[in-house]
């Protein structure tokens, strides 16, 4: 239980609990220590290759991992990972290939909607791809899905 909890219950701030807490020897832990705890387990390789490779934010990363976007890119820059812009990083991910977007627009019949959900963008970004890659965006309303 968290040391809010414990206050709820007992109808007092979560200071009071602390201290009471303390006065007895026992340790409470600090979000700060958690957060420092979950950053120490952190596989830097993995979020280079999800930032770099696969066109990841470092806002996306961190959610992923429960740590604050800032720490990560704190991180990053320590371990000599370098953090992409918003520009870079659309120039990397799938958005940027012409055949991926295609294949997924037009051959699979999907929706900017659910193509920017696959890679975690919004329906109006992928429908900025559509337009930068010249592939016709469809009127919106119900599509007609391709039996297969």
């Amino acid at each position: 239980m968290s040391v809010q909890g414990i206050a709820d219950e007992l109808g007092v701030a979560a200071g009071t609990v602390v201290a009471r807490l303390e006065r007895h020897g026992i340790v409470v832990r600090r979000p700060a220590d958690r957060r420092a705890r979950r950053l120490a387990e952190v596989d830097v390789e993995a979020v280079r290759v999800r930032h770099h490779r696969d066109g990841e934010s470092v806002n996306r990363i961190a959610g992923s991992l429960g740590v604050r976007p800032r720490d990560l890119r704190a991180l990053m820059v320590d371990c000599g990972v370098e953090v992409l812009s918003r520009r870079e990083l659309a120039d990397r991910g799938p958005l940027a290939d012409r055949e991926w977007l295609w294949g997924r627009y037009v051959v699979d019949v999907r929706t900017l909607e659910e193509i920017g959900e696959e890679v975690g963008v919004s329906a109006s970004t992928v429908g900025r791809w559509l337009v930068r890659h010249g592939i016709p965006v469809r009127p919106s309303g119900p599509v007609a899905r391709r039996d297969g």
